[in-house]
């Protein structure tokens, strides 16, 4: 409600009212005006919404980028008596040396020398050798596995030859085998330091000793 000051008197005894409209009054009738109008005209107007953010790469061609690198990556290599280099992580571990191929960066063991098979199922085959210990047998597992089918050769580690990179030595030695692994016609009971050329009877295949580390040469170097 509207409050009345005292009459006050003008000119020619005309006695004037004055009026006082209350602001807290007007700005609530003001509040209770806009409450009729809908929410969504308080809204803040946007544009529309962004799906993906800016650079960033579109679904299909992030699937396009994981099929083509599937596509060029190589099966793992299973054939006998070959080394199966793995992916490289970072630096290259012990006598590990680092390759480039088209396929990106992998660590493998160096080759250290070869067992050539001379008689037997498997002959002609060659399988190589790496430092440290290279265990003998039919199972892939093995460093040097001779699945061609001379049954009379142990799955697991018939024999092994070790190649020490600080004495630049080869050494074989029988293990598990039924038969006898025998060098140059004598049984490897106990390591029995290799040469060049040594012919090597495990089971019933026959296999020539090939090094390529001697005392001329050796990765470490």
């Amino acid at each position: 409600m509207a409050t009345q000051n005292p009459p006050r008197q003008g000119k020619a005894g005309k006695t004037k009212t004055l009026r006082r409209e209350p602001s807290i009054e007007k700005n609530s009738a003001a509040t209770e005006d806009n409450s009729n109008i809908p929410t969504e005209h308080f809204k803040e107007k946007r544009g529309p919404e962004k799906t993906e953010a800016s650079g960033a790469i579109p679904t299909e061609f992030t699937h396009h980028l994981t099929e083509t690198e599937d596509q060029n990556s190589s099966p793992e290599d299973t054939r006998p008596g070959m080394i199966k280099p793995g992916r490289s992580t970072g630096k290259p571990r012990n006598n590990t040396t680092r390759i480039i191929t088209a396929h990106g960066q992998s660590d493998i063991m160096p080759v250290t020398g070869w067992l050539v098979v001379i008689d037997g199922p498997g002959r002609g085959t060659g399988c190589q050798l790496i430092t440290g210990p290279n265990k003998i047998g039919r199972d892939a597992e093995n460093e040097v596995a001779l699945d061609f089918g001379d049954e009379t050769i142990s799955r697991k580690e018939h024999a092994r030859i070790t190649y020490d990179d600080q004495s630049r030595i080869f050494y074989l030695q029988h293990r598990d085998g039924r038969n006898l692994t025998r060098i140059n016609g004598e049984p490897a009971l106990s390591p029995i330091k290799l040469s060049s050329g040594d012919n090597i009877v495990i089971g019933d295949s026959t296999l020539r000793f090939v090094p390529l580390c001697c005392e001329d040469f050796d990765w470490n170097v």
